[in-house]
């Protein structure tokens, strides 16, 4: 196997969970089927289908055998999501590392970026006392309230500078890397991917009322019940598909029937493929209240030739152009996204056309030829660039 291409992803879950995991996976398996080597490092197995997770990677490691691995075993560590720092200190120290910033997660005490209780979007870089202050030190994790350790994290931030490089998936979370002290010369935009297939075809209605699609987790980041509030403003026929599952699940059962939407929302649990709820949807709704990193559902339902109702927060807009992939909305207002998704549903030529721009949308930006040249060009600069640099 030659240089460059021995890669060891390092992240928390091995198993699905979230949009995180699946990128994993995904660009696990595309980088093999390019002659990459790729080997995994997972803090926890608690995530949803470990062993069909496990067989993107090449080797298995735990964080407890760290210590035993060789300096010339693996060319880049490639940092997803790391909650010990002391584990981030030793990988950095022993090989060079690329730390993928999906999140808000190394900046954000409370991982979501906007305040508690009003939930207005934050836009200001981290300060130990007014992010302590918002917090109040808790978050709830597991649907339990935990206490935050300011010094933990304050370290992993700290460890996470000190990385060779950093990866992001848009220019908004590049903004918010400079803006939270990271090297400007040192972030690479790395767009998602999506495999396209040219048969893909639209599927045809002939019985039953317009499908309104959401896929994602069932927490209030996520914007499932701006979501219903909307879908209870539309006086027209649909049926609505709700793929997901989380802490937020029983509340918005609840809240969906006391709006009376019992007979037209159903909500699937967690799908680990979705694909045949995609294919029966005429427009796909991404009614996020947080400042989404991207949005990767976005460029999914893109890949069938749908249309998307998204409200504009985080890296939304760089995927969904508004009148010409979907429609944009302000965000949090619930009448811009019923009336999005009931102009898509009257009109179907026009969601036809958004579908077909979305489509060409990933296929220009996001196929894997292009994440691949982007890999190997973020990989051969980090080796170059730091090929006599010390890991301190």
């Amino acid at each position: 196997m030659s240089q460059k291409n021995r890669i060891l992803y390092v992240s928390a879950t091995a198993g699905f969970f979230g949009g995180v995991e699946r990128y994993i996976y995904d660009s696990a398996r595309l980088l093999s089927e390019h002659g990459f080597e790729v080997s995994g490092l997972f803090e926890h197995a608690d995530g949803k289908d470990p062993d069909v997770f496990l067989e993107a990677f090449r080797k298995v490691y735990s964080p407890e055998e760290v210590e035993a691995l060789d300096e010339s075993e693996f060319d880049i560590a490639f940092i997803h999501k790391v909650e010990d720092p002391g584990l981030l200190r030793k990988i950095r120290r022993k090989f060079m590392t690329i730390v993928f910033i999906h999140d808000h997660d190394y900046y954000c005490l409370r991982r979501h970026k906007y305040f508690p209780v009003c939930r207005i979007n934050c836009h200001l870089p981290f300060n130990p006392i007014y992010c302590s202050i918002c917090s109040g030190l808790m978050e709830r994790r597991n649907n339990r309230l935990k206490f935050i350790n300011i010094f933990r994290r304050m370290a992993l931030m700290r460890e996470a500078r000190k990385c060779n490089a950093f990866a992001v998936i848009s220019a908004y979370m590049r903004n918010n890397l400079l803006m939270n002290g990271f090297n400007v010369n040192s972030i690479y935009k790395l767009y998602p991917f999506k495999q396209l297939k040219d048969s893909v075809f639209r599927q045809e209605h002939k019985d039953g009322p317009p499908v309104i699609l959401y896929v994602g987790q069932l927490v209030r980041g996520k914007g499932v019940d701006l979501l219903l509030t909307a879908l209870s403003k539309l006086d027209i026929d649909f049926k609505a598909y709700i793929v997901g599952g989380n802490n937020d699940e029983s509340y918005l059962k609840e809240m969906s029937s006391e709006l009376g939407l019992s007979n037209k929302v159903v909500f699937t649990g967690w799908q680990s493929n979705p694909d045949e709820y995609f294919e029966k949807a005429d427009v796909v709704a991404f009614p996020s209240r947080w400042q989404e990193p991207f949005g990767l559902v976005g460029i999914e339902a893109f890949a069938f030739r749908k249309p998307v109702v998204a409200f504009d927060v985080g890296g939304v807009s760089e995927w969904l152009i508004n009148n010409h992939t979907g429609i944009l909305v302000k965000e949090k207002d619930v009448d811009g996204m019923a009336e999005g998704l009931k102009r898509l549903l009257q009109d179907k030529a026009l969601a036809e056309k958004f579908g077909d721009n979305g489509y060409d949308f990933v296929r220009k930006h996001c196929s894997g030829e292009n994440f691949i040249a982007g890999f190997k060009v973020m990989i051969e600069d980090v080796l170059i660039m730091n090929k006599e640099a010390p890991h301190v």
